[in-house]
């Protein structure tokens, strides 16, 4: 299973995949108890059973400890789901909502669902042992039963250490890499002077954290990040700012102020706060549906290899994967819906700040133009300068050249208008949409607007060559 498709084809329909997990988690513990109630199995017989086995012996007190594991998993799972489903309808678009009430009760769920998805193993693998171990009449030892039987065993036993890795990977923390250079206010005051002065005009403190790098895009973030180079590598704790060495080289110091505006308008708005809370349960989603993702190659590998008893073995670990996937992939969806939208608002809301702070507003938007040139002359530098240590200023510049000399106003500035942002985790706008929001038109949008450098915004960077070599990789 491509667990990505799988994703994908349910985005329209996510429901659905609660009224799955519904039937999923629950036909195993539910067969359970309706087992033991058909049966009659009252504690007399049951003892009558254990005394003589098929196989092997069983303490017959299992048999009533996993009943109540079963009615206690038959109340909650039920409750937590349709907790998921109201609670996901009510709280909408409002980041606030999403962060103090959704994203809490998925710290509740996710517990839940692991601990679930494990329990019904052992109870399912215990309801298979103790019918042919205890409950059946005697069966002789042939093939036709040691197949199955065996293969149902190495299934559950196999998927049972495969989730417990999932669960491992998932809850484990993971820290946003960025390749770069930390700067203080002593390295760079004139860059900091810039980032004070927009700091005091929205009302918001200086980022602990400045950061140059050479990959596409502004950022800013609240998490924990890993800055590593040529040098050395360290986490950095609190606010933080990364700045794309090289953009600066198409811009002016009027849009580097309005950009950074816009990127500390973050702060101002708890963007970042919502940010903190909501993108390490998307990091951690996204990057962990990977581990899925080996777990069904691993039993399509053994439904190919191994004949019958990989095919039970392997149907078994499919079924409970999908089991733990499904409402997973349910939150995932609906998280990632929520979060695209109230990015869009965020950036809209920062983009009027930014574009406030500098002396023509228009400059925000001539900046934004400009990461198109950026990102379209950026996806081939690293092919140009990997093998030959070239200075990556100087790739980009002659590229820069180039493109802009063949550069359409026309032709080129709609594919600039459906633009939207690269973002390690943020969904923006495009830029005619971003255009609108503060009232600029695109027939105010000129070459010569894109084409100026200057004031050029890599006169506030001190030993600006010695940044570009340490971040030329």
């Amino acid at each position: 299973m491509n667990v990505l498709k799988h994703i994908h084809d349910y985005e329209k329909s996510s429901y659905q995949l609660i009224g799955q997990s519904f039937f999923l988690f629950l036909v195993i513990p539910a067969s359970y108890l309706i087992f033991l109630n058909a049966m009659g199995l009252n504690e007399e017989i049951i003892i009558q059973k254990f005394q003589s086995p098929n196989f092997f012996n069983v303490n017959f007190k299992y048999v009533y400890y996993l009943e109540t594991i079963s009615k206690y998993l038959c109340i909650i799972l039920p409750v937590n789901f349709l907790l998921l489903l109201l609670i996901n309808y009510y709280v909408g678009l409002d980041h606030n909502k999403v962060t103090s009430i959704y994203i809490p009760l998925y710290k509740i769920t996710w517990p839940i669902i692991k601990i679930s998805s494990l329990l019904i193993i052992i109870i399912f693998t215990f309801f298979i042992t103790i019918l042919f171990n205890n409950i059946f009449p005697p069966i002789p030892m042939r093939a036709w039963t040691i197949v199955p039987l065996g293969a149902t065993a190495l299934g559950c036993f196999g998927v049972f250490f495969m989730i417990i890795d999932i669960i491992r990977k998932f809850d484990k923390k993971n820290y946003m890499q960025i390749y770069g250079i930390k700067v203080s206010v002593k390295d760079q005051p004139d860059l900091f002077k810039i980032i004070s002065n927009c700091s005091k005009k929205i009302k918001t403190e200086v980022p602990e954290n400045v950061i140059l790098g050479s990959t596409d895009g502004f950022f800013v973030t609240s998490s924990d990040v890993i800055v590593f180079n040529k040098e050395n590598a360290k986490v950095l704790k609190g606010k933080t700012l990364y700045i794309p060495l090289i953009y600066l080289e198409i811009l002016t110091k009027d849009e580097l102020t309005s950009i950074i505006g816009h990127e500390l308008a973050h702060f101002s708005g708890e963007d970042t706060e919502y940010a903190l809370k909501f993108n390490p349960i998307i990091f951690s989603l996204k990057q962990k549906f990977a581990s899925f993702d080996k777990g069904f190659e691993e039993a399509k590998e053994n439904e190919n290899e191994s004949g019958l008893t990989g095919k039970i073995g392997g149907f078994f670990m499919r079924f409970f994967l999908v089991m733990l996937l499904n409402p997973v992939a349910y939150i995932a969806i609906n998280l990632i819906k929520k979060d695209s939208k109230i990015c869009i608002n965020q950036e809209l809301r920062a983009d009027k700040i930014g574009s406030s702070l500098c002396n023509n507003k228009k400059s925000l938007i001539t900046g934004l133009c400009k990461f198109y040139i950026f990102s379209h002359i950026y996806n081939n530098l690293y092919e140009e300068t990997s093998d030959k240590k070239k200075s990556l200023t100087k790739t980009f510049n002659k590229n820069l050249k180039t493109y802009m000399s063949n550069f359409n106003i026309k032709k080129d500035l709609k594919n600039i208008m459906e633009y939207e942002m690269i973002h390690p985790s943020d969904t923006h706008p495009p830029i005619k949409d971003r255009m609108k929001n503060i009232g600029i038109n695109i027939k105010q949008i000129s070459k010569s607007d894109l084409e100026k450098k200057t004031p050029a915004a890599t006169e506030l960077i001190i030993n600006y060559d010695y940044y570009d070599e340490i971040l030329s990789i």
